[in-house]
């Protein structure tokens, strides 16, 4: 975090409780990022007045600054969600019974998902799964 004529400082959430959704979006044009996009989560089977998070895929917020283009959810207790995608193109895509602590990818071109469990996620520097990116 920085402000003019102030140091800059690195703010950590050392946080490790509840569940969490991580999400990957590719639009419908195959733009990596899907800059534009909106994305809700709700608990499965649940209202949309149950909403758990919206989070908005951006490439930066500020000056000289850069957002990360896959989009952290936070669940606490649940681990069985549901999401709904709003592609900046006016496309939606909604995914149910998505199982918590896992990075999905979610490409608006094909209408599908991947999920990439935390196990799964290579360490840098090593090749990707198939089909993650």
């Amino acid at each position: 975090m920085g402000c003019a004529q102030s140091p800059v400082r690195l703010i950590r959430n050392g946080w490790d409780q509840g569940n969490w959704l991580k999400v990957k979006l590719i639009s419908p044009v195959g733009q990596a990022g899907a800059f534009g996009a909106k994305v809700w989560a709700y608990p499965a089977g649940a209202e949309e007045s149950d909403l758990l998070g919206m989070r908005e895929a951006k490439s930066s917020t500020g000056y000289f600054s850069q957002d990360d283009p896959v989009l952290h959810f936070g669940l606490g207790e649940h681990f069985l969600v549901e999401l709904k995608v709003k592609f900046a193109t006016g496309e939606t895509v909604t995914l149910r019974n998505l199982f918590a602590k896992q990075t999905v990818l979610v490409d608006g071109a094909g209408r599908q998902a991947t999920g990439v469990t935390q196990e799964d996620e290579p360490e840098p520097g090593e090749p990707a799964p198939d089909g993650v990116k």
